[in-house]
């Protein structure tokens, strides 16, 4: 199965929060969001998936709330590429792109993550789902 999003992903990997000023990168991740933040203080892990799927001429859901995504796509299992959805508490949520698991963790390929575009494990605890993209 074709992942042309995940080629895009990974050139983004190393693209960081600056500390005195803004990451001109992260900024435009946003702006293909409805909500058009302008610094890198703003949480930008929807952002980053968002702006992905916009390179690869995929449909996204336009949100920077990382929750959105569980509307968004066709259901599927995780697997390489899925866009993976998890809590971060009561309210708040974390979305990225599946790249492998082990016993207790998802390997996830996301913005955001330690202040950057890198893999992070994610427990498997805190999943709530996982989609996969739908071409415009």
């Amino acid at each position: 199965m074709e992942t042309p999003w995940m080629d895009i992903a990974k050139e983004e990997i190393g693209v960081h929060e600056i500390e005195s000023g803004d990451s001109s990168r992260i900024v435009e991740y946003h702006s293909v969001t409805s909500l058009h933040a302008m610094d890198d203080d703003t949480p930008w892990c929807a952002a980053f998936v968002c702006w992905v799927l916009h390179e690869a001429g995929y449909d996204h859901t336009h949100s920077a709330w990382a929750k959105n995504y569980l509307k968004y796509g066709d259901k599927c299992d995780p697997k390489y590429g899925a866009i993976m959805i998890f809590s971060r508490g009561h309210e708040s949520g974390h979305v990225g792109f599946y790249v492998g698991e082990d016993y207790g963790t998802y390997h996830i390929l996301g913005g955001n993550q330690k202040n950057s575009v890198c893999i992070a494990n994610m427990p498997k605890t805190k999943f709530l789902g996982a989609r996969w993209p739908i071409k415009v």
